[in-house]
């Protein structure tokens, strides 16, 4: 028997995550593992100023329905019949992704690169990055190819 009980896989919904999530499918087969998928909803709504704290929440309640509606219909269609289990979280992905895979127990977590080049993680930052800086667990990186 593995070790490994707990595959958490990332995704953004996009076609280079996909790749991740394929990988994650075919290690957790193989390894007799638990997988879950992991969806971090960014927190980028702008200051409303002439909103309401009521009317901000009702956006964010709309915008994490949305979101795990995402997150089912993603999973449909990608996890090829293996179950699973489906996270939101809301935040920043790096440090969600690291305090998910803590909280569930993950023995390893495969995401996927999107290969932004050293340019690219310049401005946009790398996620896997500060994932492997940070996880207490082995991180896959899967190229998005």
């Amino acid at each position: 028997m593995s070790e490994y009980k707990t595959v958490l896989a990332t995704t953004d919904f996009s076609d280079a995550a996909a790749a991740g999530v394929t990988e994650a499918i075919k290690l957790a087969r193989a390894l007799g593992a638990e997988l879950a998928l992991l969806y971090v909803a960014e927190d980028r709504m702008p200051p409303l100023t002439f909103s309401t704290e009521a009317q901000r929440a009702e956006i964010q309640r709309h915008h994490e329905t949305m979101a795990r509606k995402s997150l089912d219909e993603y999973a449909a269609k990608h996890l090829d019949g293996l179950q699973a289990k489906t996270l939101l979280r809301r935040g920043h992905p790096a440090p969600e992704i690291v305090a998910c895979a803590k909280e569930i127990g993950a023995d390893i977590i495969v995401m996927a690169t999107h290969g932004y080049g050293s340019v690219g993680q310049m401005v946009f930052g790398s996620t896997m990055r500060r994932v492997l800086a940070h996880a207490g667990c082995p991180v896959v990186a899967v190229h998005s190819r």
